[in-house]
């Protein structure tokens, strides 16, 4: 079961990266927003750095979830379908990945809060991650660990909600992420058809259903 549940949670190489990037660039634009006290500004930079980083993750999270069965498949052969859904439930991490919050607390200057919420999110973890193992298995363990990073999320929005005296509206752009999701959505589905019609090994669908996204998504 370790070894379903670790395929199932395979690490995704360019979300590191991309994090990573943005995180070093905005926190010393945020810095010096803050010792200027321009706070309407940070909001901006903020939430158009959600709508920049959703178009990256949230389609990917999409093609992703649709090729699952496929790139299992194809990287570690029939023997470990079982970590199909695990692996669908595991990369729900991307999507959540577009609200990079993580760092902004510490680009205000409050690193005590930094630490608070680390605390408050590894009890969270372990004890989701154990609840969930009890109740439904090895999915519930993927699921616990996605969700104790939703919730660090929330903890750190809500935290910036009274900080920068904001709506939530404000900060995050509900409407643009909901609108990248459709169009998401509607752009997997040709892809779907096409191998459901035309069937091939997994090389053969992973391949011919990325392409079908990829067209529709620049189409879109």
């Amino acid at each position: 079961e370790f070894a379903i549940y670790s395929i199932g949670c395979l690490q995704i190489p360019f979300m590191g990266i991309v994090t990573i990037s943005v995180s070093r660039v905005a926190i010393v634009k945020i810095c010096e927003l803050h010792q200027e006290n321009d706070l309407g500004t940070i909001v901006q930079v903020l939430s158009n750095s959600f709508r920049k980083l959703a178009l990256i993750f949230i389609p990917a999270f999409i093609l992703l979830w649709a090729v699952a069965p496929y790139l299992i498949t194809f990287l570690y052969t029939d023997a470990y379908t079982q970590s199909i859904p695990i692996f669908r439930t595991f990369i729900w991490i991307l999507p959540l990945a577009a609200i990079l919050v993580e760092y902004i607390p510490r680009s205000l200057g409050d690193s005590k809060y930094v630490i608070k919420v680390n605390l408050i999110t590894l009890f969270v973890n372990v004890f989701l991650v154990v609840a969930l193992l009890y109740v439904f298995g090895i999915i519930g363990a993927a699921a616990g660990f996605v969700i104790s990073r939703a919730i660090r999320k929330f903890l750190i929005i809500n935290y910036l909600r009274k900080k920068l005296r904001i709506n939530v509206n404000e900060l995050v752009p509900f409407y643009a992420l909901i609108k990248i999701f459709l169009c998401s959505i509607f752009a997997v589905i040709p892809g779907v058809l096409v191998t459901v019609m035309i069937e091939s090994n997994a090389a053969g669908s992973l391949s011919l259903e990325t392409g079908c996204y990829v067209f529709f998504c620049a189409g879109i």
